[in-house]
């Protein structure tokens, strides 16, 4: 497993991890190698919100990747409002777990992404500025994981699309899959976990899982960590 950290503070299932006090600047520090092909954030409640911000800034801006977000805490809105004045949305496609109030249809989107996508091959390309897109599948009920895993597969498949000379590189963000253990039991939530990290590894979209630190998710963020490549700890 790949550790970039120095001057540990901590131990979690054998891999040594530090607390994070600068969060843009160590965002930067630990994940400016090459990205690993699963990276686990772990992060304090206090903090959460602007890890979440710094990371998505720091892949897109910093590093030039076009990515996927995909959040059952957070509603898209609320992110694009956070986001919108300091990243530029077009290398962005959302899936938004948290907004059951206005689902529309995985299908039914599935050419939105891709056109979306198309849109950002068109701007790499010549440096234009295409239209804005849709930029979000929202999902009509949490519980539903296959939901999930549809929406994920169609959102990668649009990002594989994505091909242009200079090799735009992907990721992909899920923030913050212990939400998904309030409405579905531990043995469900850790398949579709193992389901996605597979899903990224084959497809060559770097993973990136989001998780709040707490007490009482400990046994998951041992397992979590079974499917990752590299942990950080964000206090």
């Amino acid at each position: 497993m790949q550790n970039q950290m120095q001057n540990p503070e901590g131990m979690l299932n054998g891999i040594i991890y530090k607390a994070i006090n600068d969060i843009p600047v160590q965002i930067e520090q630990n994940l400016r190698e090459e990205l690993p092909e699963i990276t686990l954030i772990t992060s304090a409640a206090p903090k959460y919100t602007e890890v979440s911000l710094s990371l998505i800034k720091y892949l897109v801006n910093n590093r030039k990747f076009a990515g996927i977000y995909v959040t059952v805490n957070r509603p898209y809105e609320s992110m694009k409002q956070m986001l919108e004045k300091t990243v530029d949305l077009r290398y962005l496609v959302f899936i938004d777990g948290s907004s059951s109030s206005a689902p529309t249809s995985v299908d039914k989107d599935k050419k939105d992404l891709y056109r979306a996508w198309q849109e950002v091959r068109v701007s790499r390309i010549q440096k234009s500025k295409p239209e804005q897109t849709k930029e979000c599948l929202y999902l009509a009920n949490i519980k539903n994981l296959t939901d999930f895993i549809m929406a994920i597969d169609q959102a990668i498949g649009a990002l594989q699309a994505l091909q242009n000379p200079v090799g735009v590189k992907k990721f992909l963000v899920l923030d913050s899959p212990s939400t998904l253990l309030i409405y579905n039991d531990a043995g469900s939530v850790s398949k579709f976990l193992h389901y996605i990290a597979m899903r990224l590894r084959e497809s060559k979209v770097k993973g990136i899982f989001l998780v709040l630190e707490r007490e009482s998710d400990k046994n998951f963020i041992d397992q979590l960590c079974l499917f990752s490549d590299n942990v950080l700890n964000i206090k």
